[in-house]
């Protein structure tokens, strides 16, 4: 397997240097645990500490807050390779930088300085809290309500499918301020694992991204100050959304990471197996088949690395729109490419000793949160209504 990303005329040298360090973290730790993980669905708290020595839960964090100082490319082909022997550890690593973002952007001065420096060390988990069991594409048709006070919130309402919500120790949490205004009566608001009124009510049992907990949360009449609302009222439903775009590129790459093992597990075996006198690969049926997916992960990967750019050069509806086809393309040959490989190894690529039945699990959850596939090709063909064909 190939556990490492090819380099980049114009990435630093900090940058190569945490790329090749992740390499031989993924090889030598996290590779041979990744079906142990699956398999227990236990947070992996020693691969943890050892990440958090290496600074990976600083990767979306500025070096004044204990973070890497990494720009977005370097990061994402972080997740990108973990995600090539586990998913589910590139879960873990990609919700940082998914919780994080509304404290980084919208956060007080003070507020930074006390929460981002643990973040970064590992010492505190962030979780991202704003699907609802009605409200999960829809956000905008969230329930859980945030009514003022006089010293400032109190927060009641049911959030799920938030990944490590119960074990987090900060939470960014969407309610509705105003519920008469829509998505423009969102705000965002920090609460802490210890604040009265908040309750974790379960971890759901999952057959995919398992090792990385997904749960269930009730808010109760939960009090949270005014200085822990991040940004003003009714900026979070816009919070939310520019952290949903690194999201989904973030996703694009778990995607392809197992698409990228996938499809060279399918072509080794395709070189080495022999029938009718040749290796299989030489059968035009399979021969097909896997140039057919090497196009397609090809065809995918360089539309995320422009949507990357473009996300980094200036955040816009347009780089809104190249993050869902990214998500789209990546997710669909993330999808594909383990239930194809599993073809070509035919019997024994339903044994739990290749990892392919893990990819092809995890990969259909990478086709439903931050956003489902049916809700990308809604934004990109609302844009196409709204700007013409002028994404390329």
């Amino acid at each position: 397997m190939t556990l490492s990303i090819e380099a980049t005329p114009n990435r630093s040298d900090h940058a190569e240097h945490v790329l090749d360090t992740v390499s031989r973290f993924v090889s030598n730790e996290i590779e041979p645990r990744a079906a142990e993980i699956d398999a227990s669905n236990a947070y992996p708290w020693d691969l943890h500490e050892q990440a958090a020595k290496l600074g990976l839960f600083g990767i979306a964090l500025p070096e004044a807050y204990g973070g890497l100082g990494l720009d977005l490319r370097t990061r994402l082909e972080i997740i990108e390779l973990v995600a090539r022997c586990s998913g589910s550890f590139a879960i873990i690593l990609s919700t940082w930088p998914d919780a994080v973002h509304p404290i980084v952007e919208c956060g007080s001065k003070d507020l930074k300085q006390e929460i981002l420096p643990r973040v970064a060390s590992g010492e505190w988990c962030p979780a991202f809290a704003m699907s609802e069991p009605s409200a999960g594409s829809d956000a905008a048709a969230m329930k859980a309500e945030a009514r003022k006070t006089q010293e400032g919130y109190i927060l009641n309402g049911t959030k799920t499918w938030c990944t490590h919500g119960g074990m987090a120790d900060v939470l960014v949490v969407f309610a509705k301020t105003d519920p008469t205004k829509g998505s423009a009566g969102i705000s965002a608001f920090l609460v802490r694992k210890d604040d009265p009124g908040f309750t974790v009510v379960r971890d759901e049992d999952l057959f995919s991204m398992r090792g990385s907990p997904q749960s269930t949360l009730e808010f109760s009449d939960c009090f949270v100050p005014e200085d822990r609302r991040l940004g003003a009222e009714g900026e979070g439903f816009r919070t939310a959304m520019k952290a949903l775009d690194e999201a989904r590129l973030n996703v694009s790459a778990k995607a392809l990471g197992a698409a990228h093992t996938s499809i060279s597990i399918a072509t080794n075996y395709a070189c080495d197996r022999q029938a009718f006198g040749t290796a299989i690969i030489n059968h035009q049926g399979l021969q097909f088949l896997l140039a057919d997916l090497a196009t397609e992960y090809a065809a995918a990967r360089t539309l995320w690395l422009h949507a990357i750019a473009e996300l980094e050069q200036r955040p816009s509806r347009r780089a809104s729109t190249l993050a869902s086809m990214a998500k789209l393309a990546c997710t669909e040959i993330g999808m594909k490419a383990p239930v194809e490989a599993i073809q070509v190894l035919g019997a024994a690529g339903l044994s739990t000793e290749v990892p392919l039945g893990r990819f092809m699990r995890d990969a259909k959850a990478y086709q439903i949160y931050d956003g489902t596939t049916q809700i990308h090709k809604m934004i990109i063909g609302r844009h196409l209504a709204r700007e013409g064909f002028d994404l390329v």
